[in-house]
């Protein structure tokens, strides 16, 4: 259900609209004043705002106006009323930032319609925005997992080589195996993480398998304490090798 704020000192008015809309299945919450019509969007959060230009304390230009420059307000549509063939009304209420406008005494059929169409709008832009906060998580997610892979690859195989260097009874492995096996674990993480951000099937690429290796061998390279000795990695891979 759609929730839309009517905003018309007239009670009668506001009993013809409050009942076309309740019958097309909206909430409709209403003011009489223009004054407290900010506070009301903030609160209730309408699809629409549907103003009357003629308000008892301001007039809707005004509180158009003022719900446009507000951040938390800006991006509700608003549906102003006018007098039919008051071109005057019309001009102000597009250049104070209104939406679109209906004349008063228009067919329920027609307002019901441009309200519906305002509604829609409201509903992509919120997707719209959602995407768009979705898509730079998503970014940030990934710029986190590679600074993470790179870490927890070094720790692994320095972990693993150091497995591989000691004896089946040595003290060291008790410490070791927990290490490897968490790393293990969270390299898993991080892959789900990365294919959850993906949102989609894997994207296949071709890559020269030479350049890969020497990348990894350089990043495990670079992981290695100095203080503990020299390491030097040879690859002797065949140049005719396919992608």
């Amino acid at each position: 259900m759609s929730d839309v704020l009517l905003v018309d000192d007239s009670p009668n008015d506001r009993a013809l609209f409050r009942t076309v809309l309740r019958r097309a299945g909206f909430a409709v919450h209403e003011s009489a004043t223009g004054s407290e019509v900010p506070a009301l969007v903030r609160q209730v959060q309408p699809h629409v705002v549907i103003l009357d230009v003629n308000l008892p304390d301001t007039t809707g230009h005004d509180v158009c106006r003022a719900l446009r420059a507000d951040p938390r307000t800006s991006g509700v549509p608003v549906l102003m009323l006018t007098v039919r063939d008051n071109d005057e009304d019309v001009l102000a209420g597009l250049q104070a930032g209104a939406d679109d406008y209906v004349p008063k005494d228009s067919a329920p059929e027609v307002f019901l319609a441009r309200v519906r169409r305002l509604v829609r709008y409201r509903q992509m832009a919120t997707i719209t925005v959602l995407n768009e906060q979705l898509a730079q998580l998503g970014r940030l997610l990934a710029g986190i997992v590679h600074e993470i892979r790179g870490p927890l690859s070094v720790i692994r195989g320095n972990a693993e080589l150091l497995k591989m260097r000691l004896t089946e009874d040595a003290t060291g492995q008790t410490y070791i195996e927990p290490i490897v096996r968490n790393c293990q674990v969270l390299q898993a993480r991080l892959e789900h993480l990365m294919a959850a951000v993906r949102g989609g099937p894997s994207a296949r690429q071709w890559l020269e398998i030479i350049p890969l290796v020497r990348e990894a061998a350089d990043l495990f390279h670079k992981g290695t304490d100095p203080m503990r000795g020299s390491l030097t990695i040879v690859t002797d891979l065949d140049r005719e090798l396919p992608p």
